[in-house]
């Protein structure tokens, strides 16, 4: 199912390589909140910390602040990626969703990945119908899909992303995105540690 609708599909196919990363590392960003409840939950606070850490230090790469992090930034959510899958505990998919959805934006950061923000859409409207067939007990159809409040306001949110990096202003942009991504701390499925 095309979540976005072909127009705005044509934008992200569109943007450069620095707009790719900004989509993909907003649009992980916004699932970070889905990291969070699952290393509460599991009384695993610090993982959550060392995440945050990671997607700290992406903006500030997109803010120019920092050197090469990359290879620090692939070895830590490999080292994460691999507690939680050994751990499997309440909420662990959806925290190993938030960790795909980061990788990918790493890979945007060193143009390691071909249309990231595609990428990024796609997973995340993902993570969103998986959630959605997760408490329903079934999978639903494109109709209800279509429906949901969760893919609307995923929607409504990548539509605005790409409105605010395709807009030509003069400044940066990564502190406004980053606001965006945080969604006053509601993630793409409706989780909030707030």
């Amino acid at each position: 199912m095309e979540y976005l609708g072909k127009t705005a599909y044509r934008w992200l196919g569109r943007m450069s390589p620095l707009q790719q990363f900004m989509f993909a590392l907003a649009v992980a960003g916004h699932a970070l909140p889905n990291f969070a409840m699952y290393a509460e939950n599991a009384g695993r606070g610090k993982l959550a910390v060392r995440l945050r850490g990671i997607a700290e230090a992406m903006w500030d790469d997109l803010g120019g602040k920092t050197d090469d992090f990359a290879d620090e930034a692939e070895k830590s959510l490999a080292a994460l990626r691999k507690e939680v899958t050994e751990d499997g505990s309440f909420g662990a998919e959806a925290a190993l969703n938030a960790l795909d959805l980061m990788e990918n934006a790493l890979e945007a950061s060193t143009l390691r990945s071909e249309n990231p923000a595609r990428v990024a859409s796609d997973l995340s409207f993902d993570i969103i119908a998986s959630a959605e067939a997760t408490r329903k007990g079934e999978p639903l159809s494109d109709e209800e899909l279509d429906e949901s409040a969760l893919i609307n306001a995923e929607r409504d949110f990548e539509i605005d992303l790409i409105s605010f990096i395709r807009e030509k202003s003069g400044g940066p942009k990564h502190e406004r995105l980053r606001e965006m991504s945080d969604a006053d701390g509601v993630s793409n499925i409706g989780i909030s540690l707030k």
